[in-house]
């Protein structure tokens, strides 16, 4: 903890921190003095980040090189990395919630290559939404909604009922997108805000959602228009969203790492931009010097100024899981 003389002559308290993986990057910035009027940008509005900037100049466009090589994010990087290179696209909100299938959207804004299960098992609150997943996996709620996908199904697909009556009819899921347009029936979200919360998961996806869903299963006629659903097998996966939509303040950046200002979470101080879930004052860091604010608008600044930044959406691959489920519907 310190004290940085500005050179406007004024005191500002701050405090120099390092999070998580030991990775020197990352630090509290400074709060400005009330009625404050700097003559240098270290306490001063920002205007929304470059989109592009000349040589040795920061941009957005510089973070997931940050991302990579000072916070040792690679696949935060690589994430980020697609959105710059996709023609510009804002994801609608019934995209973003879910109630439009994946496959309404173009096909190049649906990933499902860039989240494996094999980096997601080395995060311990992927792990603890997974048990909590499976803990629920038959629990009334969780029956009733399989019931439903099923009911639904079978409405749909005149030719499953008529196969079924002849014998049980194997069901198997292409891929992801055909399992959760289909057949998804249990969640559990993963979230984050401990400091060592901070890391490529974090950078990668924030906070976002592990799915259950149908991958194997056998459908059979009972009579009388009743039908039984077997699953022996179900798929387990991430969606997530990356997209710039509402307003929020993504913490505050250079060429040496990441900061972040607690009190940017703090409405009502007066010091907000047009929208008051963005910061909009630069910040100060012993280790880092001085950072610029990045907000999600910054983002739809460059969608609209560049053509480029296509928000979209990524499925993990999937998890195999065995079980042995059942549930029968009437129609």
């Amino acid at each position: 903890m310190a004290f940085y003389r500005h050179p406007s002559g004024r005191s500002i308290y701050v405090e120099d921190i390092q999070l998580n993986n030991h990775v020197p990057t990352h630090a509290r910035l400074s709060v400005p003095l009330p009625g404050s009027k700097p003559s240098c940008p270290g306490l001063t509005p920002a205007a929304p980040l470059a989109s592009h900037a000349a040589p040795g100049e920061f941009s957005i466009r510089s973070i997931p090189d940050v991302m990579r090589w000072k916070l040792g994010w690679p696949v935060a990087a690589r994430v980020m990395e697609k959105w710059f290179a996709l023609p510009a696209r804002e994801m609608l909100p019934r995209e973003k919630s879910g109630e439009l299938k994946p496959t309404t959207m173009p096909a190049d804004y649906v990933d499902t290559e860039l989240i494996r299960w094999h980096w997601l098992n080395q995060f311990s609150r992927v792990a603890e939404a997974e048990q909590s997943l499976h803990s629920r996996l038959v629990n009334s709620a969780a029956m009733e909604e399989l019931e439903n996908k099923f009911h639904a199904q079978l409405i749909a697909n005149a030719r499953l009922r008529e196969q079924s009556s002849r014998g049980s009819v194997l069901i198997r899921c292409r891929d992801v997108i055909e399992a959760h347009s289909l057949w998804q029936f249990q969640l559990a979200d993963v979230l984050y805000g401990r400091p060592r919360d901070m890391d490529d998961l974090y950078g990668a996806l924030g906070r976002f959602t592990v799915y259950a869903a149908v991958n194997i299963g056998q459908v059979q006629s009972l009579g009388s228009n009743r039908y039984r659903l077997s699953v022996s097998e179900i798929a387990v996966y991430v969606r997530d969203t990356y997209e710039f939509i509402d307003s929020q303040y993504l913490g505050h950046w250079n060429f040496a790492g990441l900061g972040f200002n607690p009190t940017a979470a703090v409405n009502g101080l007066g010091i907000f931009g047009d929208n008051r879930r963005e910061w909009r004052l630069w910040g100060f860091s012993i280790r880092h010097g001085f950072m610029q604010p990045v907000n999600n608008s910054d983002y739809r600044h460059y969608q609209r100024t560049h053509g480029r930044g296509g928000d979209y959406l990524l499925f993990s691959d999937i998890k195999r899981v065995p079980v042995n489920i059942s549930v029968e519907v009437t129609l």
